[in-house]
């Protein structure tokens, strides 16, 4: 019986560190990007002022949630709570503050969650982050 168990959760690690939760920030093209085939299902956005706190979550049952996110563009199958979860704003109405900085951290599945930090200039464009590609 220790044996077996000992294969299941040597198994079950394994498979946790395989399927990380690892993302990046391209600025270039101005989206955040997974560094697997994952879908981004659950980010969790937090800026550096006290009330700007939003959980954003893949909701469509039909399609597979995308490795990508546009915050200028957010795909219809996402869902925007602002407040973690105090209530829904629509994907059109949210933005980005300029002059603002930002953590995202994606928690999902068995995987250690993931955060990197960003920056927004004056036009509301990303211009820095701790983490520009996979590498």
């Amino acid at each position: 019986m220790r044996k077996i168990f000992a294969i299941y959760l040597f198994t079950f690690i394994c498979v946790s560190c395989f399927y990380s939760n690892e993302f990046y920030f391209d600025i270039d093209n101005q989206l955040v990007k997974s560094c697997n085939s994952k879908g981004l299902q659950r980010l969790y956005l937090n800026s550096n002022t006290p009330y700007e706190k939003f959980l954003i979550v893949w909701e469509d049952s039909t399609r597979a949630s995308p490795p990508e996110l546009n915050f200028k563009n957010i795909n219809s199958g996402y869902k925007i709570y602002k407040g973690w979860e105090e209530y829904k704003i629509s994907n059109d109405s949210f933005r980005l503050i300029p002059m603002t900085s930002y953590t995202l951290k994606r928690i999902q599945g068995d995987a250690s969650g993931y955060s990197l930090n960003f920056w927004i200039d004056s036009v509301g464009k990303v211009s820095k982050t701790t983490r520009g590609s996979c590498d």
